[in-house]
C-alpha cells in the first residue's frame, strides 16, 4: 500500500526529472549556439580553425603563393595591375582575370572586385592602361619601360599598401596626373 508521502515523493521525482530533461535540451541548444559563435569569432580573428574543401585548398594555395612572391604582398593595387599586365598578360586581361591572378599567383585573397574597378579607372585616366572592350591593356610606353626596367613599379603613383588595404588611392608627388586624379575623386591619401 502506497502512502501519501511516498506518492508525493514519486510525483516530485517525475516532475523534477521532466524539468531536468527540459533544461538539458535547452543547454544542448545553447552549447550548439556557443560553438557556432566561437567558430565565427575564430574566423574573424584569424584564429586557426579547420578549413575544408575548396576553402582549404584556396587558403593553402594562397599561403604558398605568398611565400613564393613576398614582394607582391607589399605592392599597391595599382602596382599589381601594372605588373600583372606587363609580366603575365601582354595581350591584356579582364578585371576578373586580374583578380584570379592576384589570388592564385600572388596569394592576395584580400583584393575585392569592388576595390579593383576604381583603381583600373584611375590608371586609365592617368593613361597608364587602356580598355579595349572588356580587356585592360598596358599602354605601350609603360610596357616597354617596365620590360626594360626603366620604370620601377614604385613610380606607378602611390605609396606601398599593406596586404589588408582594400582601396589604395594615394599618389606620389612625382606623378601630378595621379595626384590630381586622387584628390578630385576623393582618394586623397590612404
Amino acid at each position: 500500500m502506497e502512502t501519501d508521502s511516498l506518492r508525493m515523493l514519486r510525483q516530485r521525482r517525475a516532475d523534477l526529472s521532466g524539468r531536468l530533461e527540459a533544461v538539458r535540451t535547452t543547454m544542448r541548444g545553447i552549447e550548439k549556439e556557443l560553438r557556432q559563435i566561437e567558430a565565427g569569432i575564430a574566423a574573424m580573428t584569424s584564429d586557426p580553425i579547420a578549413a575544408s574543401g575548396n576553402d582549404a585548398s584556396e587558403r593553402s594555395a594562397a599561403y604558398h603563393a605568398r611565400l613564393a612572391h613576398p614582394d607582391a604582398q607589399h605592392m599597391t593595387m595599382k602596382q599589381m595591375i601594372v605588373r600583372a599586365l606587363a609580366e603575365r598578360f601582354a595581350n591584356g586581361a579582364t578585371a576578373n582575370e586580374l583578380l584570379v591572378h592576384f589570388r592564385q599567383e600572388w596569394g592576395r585573397l584580400d583584393i575585392a572586385r569592388t576595390s579593383l574597378s576604381p583603381q583600373l579607372s584611375r590608371l586609365k585616366e592617368a593613361e597608364r592602361i587602356r580598355l579595349e572592350g572588356r580587356v585592360w591593356k598596358l599602354n605601350e610606353a609603360d610596357f616597354d619601360a617596365l620590360m626594360g626596367d626603366e620604370l620601377p613599379l614604385d613610380e606607378i603613383g602611390e605609396a606601398p599598401a599593406k596586404p589588408t588595404d582594400r582601396d589604395e588611392g594615394a599618389a606620389t608627388p612625382s606623378h601630378p596626373q595621379l595626384n590630381s586624379q586622387s584628390s578630385t575623386e576623393g582618394g586623397g591619401s590612404a
